[in-house]
């Protein structure tokens, strides 16, 4: 189950694919395959930013600025 993130990301590729006709069938499937994808790779992006990220740059609280 992709996090909040991730499946907002997926939700955004289906509806586009939705508005296209494509609702059912291999490329709907691939669809969806590729949006949990891109979700996931943001998802692990933004951990890792969260780590490591700078907290002013990002314009956000990291767990860095947490710790501190």
């Amino acid at each position: 189950m992709p996090e909040k993130t991730g499946a907002l990301i997926q939700c955004s590729v289906l509806l586009g694919a939705i508005a296209a006709g494509v609702t059912a069938g291999e490329e709907f499937a691939a669809l969806e395959r590729f949006g949990a994808d891109i979700g996931l790779a943001f998802q692990i992006q933004d951990d890792i930013l969260d780590v490591e990220g700078n907290a002013e740059l990002l314009g956000k609280r990291t767990a860095r600025t947490l710790r501190a």
